[in-house]
């Protein structure tokens, strides 16, 4: 799937979100809500997500999903997962996905 087409997936689900904005950044697109990095689409079409950090093992034990490495081989912290392109085929699966990063968000912008 072109990454412009993820893209577009991501911006449908979440339209409805108050501070929605993309940006390029980190050589794919990134997708904020109020001005914090929700999920990217990276350049080979993988979707990079922050969720629950509590949640970590858990999420990236499911099909897909790995911890998430950035370049030279550095994990990102706990609660940064790629998503294989593949494994988001089906609108369910991404809609998953967005709604995991959403809930996290959520838990962090309350406070």
């Amino acid at each position: 799937m072109a990454r412009s087409d993820l893209l577009a997936r991501i911006r449908a689900h979440l339209v409805a979100e108050p501070g929605l904005r993309v940006a390029p950044m980190f050589g794919g697109v990134s997708v904020f809500l109020d001005d914090a990095m929700v999920a990217s689409v990276r350049a080979n079409g993988d979707l990079l997500v922050r969720v629950a950090g509590e949640r970590h093992d858990e999420l990236a034990a499911r099909p897909g999903a790995s911890w998430a490495v950035m370049g030279r081989g550095r994990r990102m912290g706990r609660g940064w997962l790629t998503v294989d392109a593949g494994a988001l085929d089906r609108d369910e699966e991404l809609a998953g996905w967005l709604d995991l990063a959403r809930e996290h968000h959520r838990s962090v912008s309350r406070g």
